[in-house]
């Protein structure tokens, strides 16, 4: 098939597939009606596919097991091809950078285990459904994963890998030909059941933001037989589909990504800035010592909470706002340099500084937010060990987003752009937020004004 698209409808453009893969495009598009079809259909048929696919996943383990050879993660580099795909062999070929760079570009591998939080109005108990689900998927993706990638690098050395199709290239030089389809057949039904996944959530979060007003009216419409955004999954399942045919894998990786990288970034300071938010419950006090004008102590006395209040006000809340703002941009910085460094293969004095002085910083920030209170507004289930959870995730995003290459942060780039455009000359006007806001003052102007005090 691949052959034959590229020799019947190639396409010479640098930055795109080399042929249109009608094959991703068809299939997106049957996924994508078969989704906005029905909530039950479409949960029925990922579960099939779930099935066939974690069956695939212990067919490949256990028959691997008997192919285990432990010299291939240790395997000297006088052995190594001259070809240069080996790097420098041993346990990491490729050293702590190849690792991080392999983890930004894979990242993707982890996408669809979010979509269960974006199913809170079909879950029946969503407060306690829902963190459940996240963490028994977090569970089951990461043991799946770390399961595959043993047997995988144990049975064959990884420098002899077919990154396109590893598991049919491997049982086909081991002369297993039957498993070889058997792991082929079930890397579709692998396929399907990801795209399900990643179908599944967007339309409605697009239907969340359509009710808000910040997108177009289309994708909050709600079809009365399917009780599915039905026009909303049909859209993006158009979309997804052209996209699929027009850029190839790696391209879609890393746009997947980064783009999932940003989200979880604004996830982990959202939960930051609600959890240091003013909950309105008490009012506290200031101390006398806080009074009176600016000055360097009451400066590190206010950062650091050194009166030792728990309760959150106007001014704790806008307080850490401004720390956790400061910290995602030295993490920036941070980040940003430690990239460049490992890109360049050297880390020569005035490097090493800035990445000491922009991690004494993160320190500092972190330990300043840890010691402003907290709201004590919380729900049945919350992230632990704020706010130390969150900086480091913030952190370890940033810096595996800067390891993606240039071209797809141009690709983001543009992306975002247009996504502000359609926030700036639509969202802004139709926001349910500001028409309310509106409502609310126009009321407060046609209100009559009373002028004799003993009728009012």
């Amino acid at each position: 098939m691949k052959r034959f698209f590229n020799e019947t409808f190639p396409m010479d453009i640098p930055f795109m597939a080399p042929y249109p893969d009608f094959f991703s495009f068809s299939s997106i598009l049957m996924l994508s009606v078969l989704i906005a079809w029905g909530m039950r259909e479409s949960s029925l048929l990922n579960k099939i596919f779930t099935v066939v696919n974690l069956l695939t996943v212990a067919i490949v383990i256990v028959t691997g097991i008997f192919k285990v050879d432990f010299k291939n993660w240790n395997i000297p580099k006088n052995e190594l091809p001259q070809n240069g795909k080996g790097g420098e062999g041993g346990f990491l070929p490729f050293g702590w950078s190849g690792v991080f760079v392999g983890a930004a570009t894979c990242f993707y591998g982890f996408v669809g285990f979010d979509a269960v939080a974006t199913t809170g109005e079909e879950a029946k108990r969503p407060t306690k459904d829902i963190p459940l689900a996240i963490v028994l998927s977090l569970a089951i993706i990461t043991s799946s994963y770390c399961g595959i990638a043993i047997v995988l690098t144990l049975m064959w050395p990884y420098y002899d890998q077919d990154p396109e199709a590893p598991f049919p290239h491997i049982y086909n030089k081991l002369n297993w030909y039957g498993l070889e389809w058997v792991v082929t057949v079930g890397a579709v039904f692998a396929l399907f059941t990801n795209m399900i996944g990643t179908l599944f959530p967007l339309p409605r979060i697009l239907y969340s933001m359509a009710s808000d007003g910040l997108l177009f009216e289309i994708f909050s419409k709600v079809d009365s037989k399917t009780k599915t955004p039905f026009w909303g999954t049909l859209i993006c399942g158009a979309f997804a589909a052209v996209l699929s045919s027009l850029f190839n894998l790696q391209q879609l990786m890393d746009m997947m990504s980064i783009g999932t990288l940003m989200a979880y970034s604004l996830v982990c300071i959202c939960v930051m800035i609600l959890r240091y938010t003013n909950d309105g419950t008490e009012q506290s006090t200031v101390n006398e010592s806080d009074r009176g004008g600016f000055c360097i102590m009451q400066l590190i006395s206010s950062s650091f909470n050194l009166s030792n209040s728990r309760v959150t006000n106007k001014r704790t809340a806008r307080l850490s706002t401004i720390i956790i703002i400061i910290y995602v941009v030295v993490s920036i910085c941070f980040c940003w340099t430690m990239s460049k460094a490992q890109i360049n293969g050297q880390l020569n004095a005035i490097t090493g500084t800035a990445l000491g002085v922009f991690g004494f910083c993160l320190v500092v920030l972190c330990v300043s937010l840890f010691r402003q209170p907290q709201s004590s507004k919380r729900p049945l289930f919350v992230v632990p060990w704020v706010p130390f959870v969150p900086c480091l995730s913030v952190v370890l995003n940033i810096y595996l987003m800067t390891l993606l290459d240039s071209a797809t942060w141009v690709r983001f780039i543009i992306w975002l752009f247009i996504g502000i455009l359609i926030y700036l000359f639509y969202g802004l006007r139709h926001s349910e937020e500001r028409l309310t806001r509106r409502r609310t003052l126009d009321e407060a102007y046609m209100k009559p004004i009373c002028y004799d005090i003993q009728a009012c």
